[in-house]
């Protein structure tokens, strides 16, 4: 330890003595550093939702450059650099773990951190946002200042959906009571995105398998004034008109004991049938009627995205199964949708032993020793019963007693 803090402490006090110079000495010709990066942030905003605001969006710029406290980390990668430097060892290590190379100025980047702030407000609702940037130079530093005009927030007034006679559009219209949109509240990127999810979601445990939170978009109505905008959202779904059917269970495949190198075969395996799901095992790892209890659902049940995850979480809690993967396939009869389900079921580890020894001393001359074991079944009578067996057992003897060689037995299950 003496011998590090030798080493590292004069590199420490010059990077850190030598100041702002040492930080450009190694800059090329043409290149400039780029030492700090301000923003200067007017907004109506007031208190917290101020601090708020300005803390999210000083995230934003890149490059970032050290804060002033470690501009030092600069001066010490310049110096360390001086010299080829090894692979390894102690100067290796500062030079990536504590030494930082410095930030280059590049003015594309600047433009780019512009936008992106830009990009930001008008997320959070601020359109009449403005956001420009100015640079000072000193030698061969340049500082670069952001100046953010946010204007008002704007708010919505109120959310329309379509005006069409679509099933799906009216049945989702019904359920915006419980939107991320309400009136009132400030206009979010964030809170559409959750929306656009919240409805495909909807749309899915209504069975409509197909359709998917890219096929909802929002336009938006500024040209109220008062810092008001109505929202109204819309179905697309272009020419493929499957997406706007519902579909219903027809067959579902389980492969209770399904392997990763083994492709899925059922001409191979053995089959047991409960009206449309087919179980197969090439050797019965778990009894098929306990899995016909998981899939609670009943034949030609419609199909529900938030059904299918409860099934699925049903499966995890079995705990016999390391992998669950679900392959579907569509198509259609008439005007009838339906959807084929395969369950590829890769099972675990299903036993567990344990082996533990352990000795102890104490006063007096006793010297002990204790052995355990535990053994664990997940899967013991083929129904996910799970069996759990403990043996223990220790022996005692003193010493300095040569009269009696074991003083105290102790067996446990």
């Amino acid at each position: 330890m003496n011998e590090l803090l030798r080493r590292l402490l004069p590199l420490l006090a010059t990077a850190v003595l030598a100041g702002g110079c040492s930080m450009t000495r190694q800059l090329k010709d043409g290149e400039l550093l780029h030492y700090e990066t301000q923003l200067e942030l007017n907004t109506p905003l007031e208190g917290k939702a101020a601090r708020r605001l300005e803390s999210e969006l000083s995230v934003i710029p890149r490059p970032e450059p050290l804060p002033k406290r470690q501009k030092w980390r600069v001066s010490l990668y310049n110096r360390l650099t001086r010299k080829p430097q090894k692979e390894k060892g102690f100067r290796h290590w500062l030079q990536t773990k504590v030494a930082r190379p410095p930030v280059l100025y590049q003015a594309d980047r600047i433009e780019r951190s512009r936008l992106a702030l830009l990009k930001r407000l008008y997320d959070e609702g601020f359109f009449h946002a403005e956001v420009a940037y100015d640079t000072l130079s000193r030698g061969r530093k340049v500082w670069v200042r952001y100046e953010i005009g946010t204007g008002q927030p704007y708010r919505l007034r109120q959310i329309e959906g379509p005006e069409d006679s679509l099933p799906l559009a009216q049945r989702l219209e019904v359920s915006q009571e419980n939107s991320f949109l309400q009136p009132g509240q400030a206009y979010s990127q964030s809170d559409l995105a959750a929306e656009r999810q919240r409805l495909a979601d909807l749309a899915n445990d209504l069975g409509y398998f197909k359709v998917r939170k890219n096929h909802f978009y929002f336009f938006v109505d500024t040209a109220l004034g008062s810092n008001e905008a109505d929202l109204y959202w819309r179905l697309n779904v272009g020419d493929d008109s499957t997406i706007l059917q519902t579909y219903y269970h027809r067959n579902d495949w389980i492969y209770a004991d399904h392997r990763l190198d083994r492709p899925a075969d059922a001409e191979s395996l053995d089959t047991v049938a409960f009206g449309p799901r087919y179980f197969l095992q090439s050797r019965q790892i778990v009894r098929p009627g306990l899995l016909n209890r998981v899939f609670r659902e009943e034949a030609q049940l419609r199909y529900s995205r938030q059904r299918q995850e409860a099934l699925l979480s049903r499966l995890q809690d079995l705990g016999i199964y390391r992998f669950i993967n679900l392959q579907v396939q569509t198509g259609q009869d008439g005007e009838d949708a339906w959807l084929d389900r395969r369950f590829l079921l890769t099972p675990g580890f299903m036993q567990d032993v344990l082996a533990e020894f352990q000795s102890h001393t104490r006063s007096g001359s006793y010297l002990g020793l204790g052995a355990s074991l535990t053994y664990a079944h997940k899967n013991a009578f083929r129904g996910a019963e799970r069996f759990d067996l403990s043996l223990s057992g220790g022996v005692e003897t003193q010493l300095n007693n040569p009269g009696e060689l074991i003083n105290t037995v102790d067996l446990s299950a």
